[in-house]
């Protein structure tokens, strides 16, 4: 993985986030690609195992959130 990759397909159509990635990147790009409002809900759960606020996270809701 390079300097600058953000996230690769893995096998099966997973996500790959790279190890080097700061957890408070991380959780932004967790929260940014939530689908739905479920999903999101997982992510904010997610993120807060992480230990960050994810009030305090630039993202991008998604639609009809």
């Amino acid at each position: 993985m390079g300097l600058f990759e953000i996230a690769r397909v893995g096998k099966g159509g997973t996500c790959v986030l790279p190890a080097r990635m700061p957890r408070r990147r991380r959780a932004g790009f967790l929260l940014s690609n939530a689908v739905d409002a479920q999903d999101y809900a997982r992510a904010v759960e997610e993120v807060r195992r992480m230990g960050q606020d994810p009030d305090t996270i630039g993202h991008v809701r998604p639609a009809g959130d």
